[in-house]
């Protein structure tokens, strides 16, 4: 009877050295970082603030994007940089009060610079909670309520297009967010608006050739973003948003 109790115990511990070495042997599970998207095949999409995943890569001295938006509400349209000429983008919305406290700097800075062309991107405008598309009435309703306390020119875009390859593509973490885009039609600044005017300053005694200002808000490396993280990155931010086809203002 012993000798069966023995042997069935070197059986067991048998059993149990074999199961932890097999286990020790598995590879170590992957954890990824909270705050961390993982995609499969491609460097991971990191969340910044309000959910939206951003890939980091535009930066003071790098080309500036293209100006894509789906219409002007205010002023004269553009639809690119031009060599020579000296923008400031102000990317904001009409729920942020912050965005409205900069309303009047903005304005003040237009007139005392008009070889400078101002842009107000709204493209961060939320859906009513029944899920109807009033974003870009809600925007026209709230420049013509506004009138000249606005001076300067405002854009729409219902696709976050440049909320994307702006906002998003620089990393920062803040909003609103402005840029300034110097002679050489490159990135001479980010940051917060109500920052822009030393920046702005900067910018116009900069040289054509060499228009960055120091001391700017870097992003990193400016890299092209590969297509799994863009199909990524579109799909939960557009996430649960309904396709409707936006309206110009009448």
């Amino acid at each position: 009877m012993s000798k069966r109790v023995l042997l069935s115990a070197f059986v067991l511990l048998g059993s149990c050295g074999v199961a932890v070495a097999q286990e020790q042997s598995k590879p170590a599970k992957e954890v990824t970082p909270t705050g961390v998207i993982p995609i499969k095949g491609g460097q991971p999409v990191r969340k910044i603030v309000g959910g939206e995943p951003s890939v980091a890569g535009l930066k003071v001295g790098s080309p500036a994007p293209a100006f894509t938006v789906d219409s002007f509400v205010k002023g004269t349209a553009i639809t690119g940089f031009e060599k020579g000429k000296i923008y400031v983008l102000d990317f904001w919305s009409t729920s942020n009060p912050t965005s409205k406290e900069n309303i009047p700097q903005l304005t003040a800075l237009q007139k005392k610079h008009a070889d400078v062309t101002f842009v107000g991107v709204a493209g961060s405008e939320k859906f009513d909670r029944n899920k109807q598309d009033n974003r870009l009435k809600n925007v026209d309703e709230f420049v013509k309520a506004q009138g000249d306390a606005i001076g300067y020119s405002i854009a729409y875009d219902s696709k976050h297009v440049m909320t994307r390859s702006w906002i998003m593509a620089s990393g920062m973490k803040t909003f609103p967010l402005a840029f300034v885009v110097g002679r050489d039609s490159k990135i001479a600044w980010i940051g917060e608006p109500k920052d822009v005017e030393t920046a702005l300053d900067a910018a116009l005694a900069a040289p054509a050739t060499d228009a960055a200002v120091p001391n700017g808000q870097p992003g990193n490396d400016q890299k092209e973003v590969p297509a799994e993280i863009k199909k990524e990155i579109k799909k939960h931010f557009d996430k649960d948003v309904p396709k409707v086809t936006p309206k110009d203002p009448k």
